[in-house]
C-alpha cells in the first residue's frame, strides 16, 4: 500500500496497528461517493487519513495523487487466508499497471 497519495506501508504492519479498527458504513460511501468531492481538501485529507493511515496522520495525504475520475471495484465476500494472498497479488498487478 502507498506509493500514492499515502506514503508507502507493508499491510502487515497496517493490519497489525489498525486492522481491529471500526470503519462505519457512513465514512466508506461518503468516500466511495460523489459526496467525497464536495467535502473540502481538509476534509478529504482527514477522511483518508482516518480510514487508511496507519497513524490517521492528515499531513500524510498526498490528495493530488488521488485519482478522481478512476473507477474502483469492490468486492465483499468471506475468504480464506489464499484467497487473500490471491487478492493482494491482484492489487500488486493492477498498481503496476497504473
Amino acid at each position: 500500500m502507498g506509493e500514492g497519495a499515502l506514503p508507502p506501508l507493508k499491510i502487515a504492519d497496517w493490519l497489525s496497528a489498525r486492522g481491529k479498527d471500526p470503519v462505519t458504513l457512513n465514512k466508506l460511501k461518503k468516500l466511495l461517493s460523489h459526496e467525497f468531492n464536495l467535502l473540502s481538501a481538509n476534509e478529504q485529507q482527514e477522511l483518508i487519513a482516518e480510514i487508511f493511515d496507519i497513524h490517521k496522520e492528515i499531513s500524510n495525504v498526498g490528495l493530488d495523487k488521488i485519482k478522481k475520475d478512476k473507477r474502483i471495484d469492490i468486492y465483499l465476500t468471506e475468504y480464506n487466508i489464499n484467497d487473500f494472498y490471491e487478492n493482494i497479488e491482484k492489487l500488486k498487478s493492477k498498481f503496476d499497471d497504473l
